[in-house]
C-alpha cells in the first residue's frame, strides 16, 4: 500500500512539470535564437556538491575543479 502511495505521488509530481512550453522563455521550442542573456566577455562560476566540484567558464574556455585538483582541468 505505501508503495502504491509513493508511486502516485510521483506520478502526479511528473504530470504537475509537463505543461505546455512558454512562449517567453529563452530555449522554449518555438524559440531557435541562441540565448544572448550572458554576454561573451562574462565569467561564470559554478559549483556543486556531493561529490563536491566547481568551475568557471571564461574566454571560451572550462575549468573544472575538484578539492583534489583545486588548480582545475581546463577543457
Amino acid at each position: 500500500m505505501k508503495r502504491m502511495i509513493v508511486t502516485s505521488v510521483a506520478l502526479a509530481a511528473l504530470a504537475a512539470c509537463s505543461s505546455e512550453p512558454d512562449g517567453n522563455l529563452p530555449g522554449n521550442l518555438q524559440d531557435e535564437r541562441p540565448f544572448a542573456g550572458i554576454a561573451e566577455s562574462e565569467i561564470l562560476r559554478l559549483n556543486g556538491t556531493e561529490p563536491f566540484w566547481g568551475g568557471e567558464i571564461a574566454h571560451g574556455t572550462f575549468t573544472y575543479t575538484t578539492p583534489e585538483d583545486m588548480d582545475g582541468t581546463r577543457i
